[in-house]
């Protein structure tokens, strides 16, 4: 069974100790009800269409993306909640010492960075989602370890999933396998093995993006509604942002090739979208 602890009394290290060991933790009423009312109010009325394809979700699921524009209280009560941006740096947070020139080496700090942010509504009759690694996008490989020899840096990204609504093993509750971010890469899941994670609204589950976890079937009545986001190690990117340095206009003269070879497209799974679509799509350049 996962570790659950009061969020207003919890410190980092006791959180970090139990993600070493389990991979996961609940942290409880990390999210007041007064900011988890705001959020709603700003995120319930982009909920829209549901889910086009049975890829990545189930297709009774809406989801709300581009976050930063829509729910500031979202960014800074959640993605940046002081506890999980903690544990968050001490998971993540890469120290580099090279020498720059022949007197003297240098130190270069690089911090997490936020990977992606999204709200996810399940209806009813969804289905479960396949049992699967959230660093599958970052090509993540790993040797199998013990709890024991677990060290800061060997995920390359850390998430969090507060409830928006109750969140049992009966409406679509995340179900988790334990201990599954010790595997190696090469081990298959096995489903006898998860466990539903069951979260009151404003509880958190904090979760090393090596874990096998999924949502499970919606078998209620009413839709499960979670809002998830996940850190990544801040020098995963480019080293020059060729987002900003293009207008679309300009863009839109380039083959489609060097579109994809400027970071203008998905990379295999599902990294670097837009609005949940290959960049060049949301751009109206075709994909």
């Amino acid at each position: 069974m996962l570790q659950r602890l009061d969020a207003h009394i919890a410190t980092a290290n006791e959180a970090l100790d139990s993600l070493a060991r389990d991979g996961g933790i609940v942290l409880c009423n990390l999210i007041p009800p007064d900011i988890l009312s705001q959020i709603s109010t700003d995120l319930t009325p982009h909920f829209s269409s549901f889910w086009e394809s049975d890829s990545l979700f189930s297709t009774k699921s809406r989801v709300v993306s581009s976050i930063a524009a829509k729910s500031p209280s979202f960014i800074t009560n959640i993605a940046c909640n002081p506890l999980f941006l903690e544990i968050c740096d001490h998971l993540l947070t890469s120290t580099y010492t090279c020498w720059y020139g022949t007197e003297s080496q240098e130190i270069f700090t690089s911090k997490p960075q936020l990977n992606a942010a999204i709200a996810i509504s399940n209806h009813p009759g969804n289905e479960p989602q396949k049992l699967h690694r959230d660093d599958m996008g970052l090509h993540h490989r790993l040797p199998a370890i013990s709890a024991q020899e677990y060290q800061p840096g060997r995920d390359a990204a850390v998430g969090i999933f507060v409830a928006a609504t109750q969140t049992n093993q009966k409406n679509g509750a995340t179900r988790f396998i334990p201990g599954s971010h010790l595997w190696d890469t090469e081990r298959r899941p096995d489903e006898g093995m998860a466990v539903p994670v069951g979260l009151e609204p404003g509880d958190a589950f904090v979760m090393l993006a090596s874990c096998f976890h999924g949502g499970s079937a919606n078998r209620s009545d009413r839709e499960r509604t979670i809002y998830s986001a996940f850190y990544t190690k801040g020098y995963l990117r480019q080293e020059e942002n060729q987002y900003l340095t293009l207008s679309k206009e300009q863009l839109a003269q380039y083959s489609p090739e060097v579109m994809q070879r400027l970071g203008f497209a998905a990379s295999e799974p599902f990294h670097g979208w837009v609005d949940l679509k290959d960049p060049r799509e949301a751009l109206g350049l075709g994909n």
